[in-house]
């Protein structure tokens, strides 16, 4: 340490400072220790009383360290306020809303497809696949009332500051295969006035009832194809105005509640391929439709009320076709395919169906005849009828020949018999007739002749190449022209194999038997009864298609 700086000089008390110091040490020896006694101080060579050194012992010996050696420290910052809390996500601006799904989303991370002027100022209105109202805000601009996002490579995840734009009609971001994690439950404060929710496509997760609330009343379409959300349909499911509803290809489980069923009144689109609900199909759609077109008479909103489209192939979906469904006066396209469907298709229900274009039954279980009511009650609209591998029989009614627009009859591998309507030639507009593998017989119709667009007749499941041997096709499979003979798009197959025509064959149509090959029709042998077969080797056995 430094040497200490010398001692002021002290003035000495009256009673001490006059003595030499051998007095000084002399009274001090007798003396008590009193403010009176005296005591020699060697460093300052004074006589001074005990008060003189209590009162100067500061100035004597200052405090350690000394300040002029090594300053004191500086007194600590007084601690700084923790920062304000971020604003509810329901008090944020439009453009705070907007920013946020732009950086939750990466956009900030440049991965989207399109960002014209976000973040980049000015309104908010001209931000690409923003669209906003009219009415001017506040603010200066529009409300936002829509967001269409779609295919725009959006990356990570929905923020749940959607829900403070108020005026929010619709969200659109099919196709955002990046885009993912739950749906934000704050989504179920968006406004009454939210009507469209579409997220094909996409990796989000989540359930339904995260979701829907009662206080989405105007809520009318729900796309959620091919996403990750699951768990079931929930039984407060009430959403009368409700339009489409696209549940295909999600795991979505369990049964379609009738309570939810019972309150679709305005629905149009109800897709479930491929999802995993199972159950019935619920009866109470049907009624929903009978209350919906009483409302249709009398409300305007109501106008274009009844179910067109209702698909549930691929699914465990089971049990019989309700009766009820003749209130399904609207629908055009019924789609039973591959699901567990089984029963006859009632007479009743398709005499009210007016306006059926598509019937897809393929690999059901229905069974039974094909009522003539199918096709006489949709005269000017039916088009396509696929039916291959199901538990059908009886015969093909007359009545199928009374639709003008009919463009395809499939039946493959079922057991309807008899014969071909021969008033067939007079559908100007088929262009597929697929009965084979069934139990046909009789004569094939001359008229046959007459099918202009006829681009696919097949009355069997072989073919022939051109040195008489078999060759095992793939229904839907183009005939190639190498080898087979024929073009490549259009085919006519016929083999006594399953169905068994009478000879002689009436001329084939002209669409079959030409082409950009030259090709010819092609034949099995014998292709009709009565007719030997050509000289031919038996045909191997057919490899087992991959």
């Amino acid at each position: 340490a430094p040497p200490l700086p010398p001692a002021p000089p002290l003035p000495a008390a009256p009673s001490c400072a006059s003595l030499s110091e051998s007095e000084c040490r002399g009274q001090g020896r007798g003396a008590q220790a009193t403010h009176d006694a005296c005591e020699w101080d060697r460093g300052a060579q004074v006589c001074m009383s005990w008060l003189d050194i209590f009162q100067h012992a500061a100035a004597l010996y200052p405090p350690w360290p000394p300040t002029a050696v090594y300053p004191a420290a500086s007194p600590p910052p007084p601690s700084s306020p923790p920062p304000p809390p971020p604003p509810p996500f329901w008090s944020l601006s439009p453009r705070q809303a907007l920013e946020e799904l732009y950086a939750s989303a990466g956009g900030a991370d440049g991965k989207w497809r399109y960002a014209t002027n976000w973040t980049t100022g000015g309104d908010v209105c001209r931000w690409w696949g923003v669209t906003c109202s009219k009415e001017v805000a506040a603010g200066g601009g529009g409300e936002v009332i829509g967001l269409n996002l779609q295919g725009n490579r959006l990356e990570g995840t929905l923020p749940r500051s959607l829900a403070s734009l108020s005026r929010l009609i619709a969200i659109d971001a099919d196709g955002n295969e990046g885009l993912s994690g739950t749906l934000p439950p704050e989504l179920r404060r968006l406004s009454a006035s939210f009507a469209s929710l579409s997220l094909d496509e996409t990796a989000v997760s989540g359930t339904l009832p995260a979701l829907l609330t009662s206080s989405l009343t105007l809520l009318q379409k729900i796309e959620l194809e091919q996403t990750r959300i699951s768990g079931t349909v929930p039984h407060h499911f009430k959403l009368p105005r409700l339009r489409q509803l696209d549940l295909r290809r999600t795991s979505i489980s369990g049964t379609f509640p009738a309570t939810a069923a019972a309150s679709l009144f305005s629905l149009e689109f109800l897709d479930l391929d491929r999802s995993a609900l199972s159950g019935t199909l619920p009866p109470e759609l049907g009624e929903a439709a009978r209350v919906g077109s009483q409302f249709k008479k009398k409300m305007s909103s109501f106008a274009d009320v009844g179910l067109r489209r209702l698909e549930v192939e691929d699914t465990a979906i089971s049990g019989t076709i309700p009766p009820s469904f003749k209130h399904l006066t609207q629908l055009v396209q019924l789609d039973l395919e591959q699901s567990s469907v089984s029963g006859t298709l009632p007479a009743a229900v398709f005499e009210s169906t007016a306006q059926l274009k598509r019937l897809q039954l393929d690999q059901s279980h229905v069974s039974g005849t094909l009522p003539p009511s199918l096709f006489e009650t949709a005269s000017s609209s039916f088009r396509k009828l696929e039916a291959d591998a199901t538990l059908l029989s009886g015969s093909l009614p007359d009545s199928l020949c009374a639709p003008p627009t009919l463009e395809r009859i499939r039946s493959s591998r079922t057991r309807i018999s008899g014969t071909l309507p021969p008033c067939l030639g007079n559908s100007s507009r088929l262009e597929e007739l697929s009965v084979h593998s069934a139990s046909l017989s009789g004569s094939l119709p001359a008229s046959l002749s007459l099918l202009a667009r006829l681009e696919t007749c097949e009355l069997t499941r072989y073919y022939t190449d051109a040195a008489g041997g078999y060759i095992r096709a793939k229904y839907d499979a183009p005939v190639s022209a190498a080898g087979l003979a024929g073009p490549s798009t259009k085919r006519f197959s016929l083999d006594s194999r399953f169905n068994r025509f009478s000879c002689p064959l009436p001329p084939l149509p002209a669409a079959c038997t030409t082409g950009p090959a030259g090709g010819r029709a092609v034949l099995g042998a014998p292709y009709c009864e009565g007719m030997p077969p050509p000289p031919q080797t038996p045909p191997p056995t057919p490899p087992t298609p991959p």
